[in-house]
């Protein structure tokens, strides 16, 4: 009866000592050197901070492989670059991995009262200094601008929203976009004069509208726009545009 325990066991502790070598050179081969990026290429990308942001992406290639892309690992160490929109990885034969960067959209910039102005990416996250020339909508804060890499403050993502649904054109003539007392959001438009959006809400409906209104009026030296005192699109069925004769306090309210 033992001899015969002994012919039945044997086959399966071999198959089984094959299989846990089978995995263990498995294991070893994809982290040894043999399978290893021989070199990382990054391309799409030249803010300031570059030098830092390839460190940061060959740091996180380590933990991939020609077999293993590490898609997730190059994602969580370029998060904290708010110059990085997106990141894309490839293999590039034989041994190489190429990074393309995509860098984040500025759709809007923030103006504080203390003279600074930062980008603000079509994430709402604040990428850094603006330009002095740009053609991006300005939504306006009350104190210190925030720092790269901060989100939105929840105070302008009424306005942000708003704004970015704007077409460029008009989206460029937008100043001091900001919620007021009780919450409305208003601003001024070049060329026109105040811009009256009403609480948050509806950012698309509201766009279309201010688009339709503006669309319809004259532009130029003399023209409807030039003497319009204010748009109003609280209600965006029923815009307004009030004239020298009118006063905001005629416009439909929310």
């Amino acid at each position: 009866m033992r001899n015969m325990r002994r012919l039945t066991l044997g086959p399966w502790v071999a198959r089984a000592l094959l299989g846990l070598a089978t995995v263990a050179a498995g294991w070893w081969l994809l982290n040894s050197p043999v399978l290893a990026f021989g070199d990382v290429d990054i391309d799409g990308y030249d803010g300031k901070d570059r030098p830092q942001l390839e460190a940061a992406i060959r740091a996180a290639a380590d933990d991939g492989n020609l077999f293993v892309l590490p898609r997730d690992e190059v994602a969580s160490a370029v998060a904290r670059f708010p110059g990085v929109g997106d990141v894309a990885l490839s293999r590039d034969w034989p041994r190489s991995l190429r990074v393309r960067i995509v860098p984040a959209r500025p759709v809007a910039v923030i103006v504080s009262l203390e003279g600074a102005s930062v980008l603000v990416s079509s994430r709402g996250r604040v990428i850094g200094p603006a330009p002095t020339r740009h053609t991006l909508p300005r939504l306006r804060t009350e104190g210190a601008p925030p720092k790269p890499g901060a989100r939105l403050p929840a105070t302008l993502g009424g306005a942000f929203a708003f704004a970015t649904e704007l077409p460029p054109e008009i989206a460029s003539r937008v100043r001091a976009l900001r919620q007021v007392d009780g919450g409305r959001i208003e601003g001024t438009l070049t060329g026109l004069g105040d811009l009256i959006v009403g609480r948050p809400g509806r950012p698309r409906a509201r766009a279309a509208a201010l688009t339709a209104v503006l669309n319809d009026l004259s532009e130029g030296e003399g023209s409807e726009q030039e003497a319009a005192r204010y748009v109003n699109v609280t209600v965006p069925e029923r815009p307004s545009v009030g004239f020298e004769a009118s006063t905001v306090d005629d416009a439909p309210s929310s």
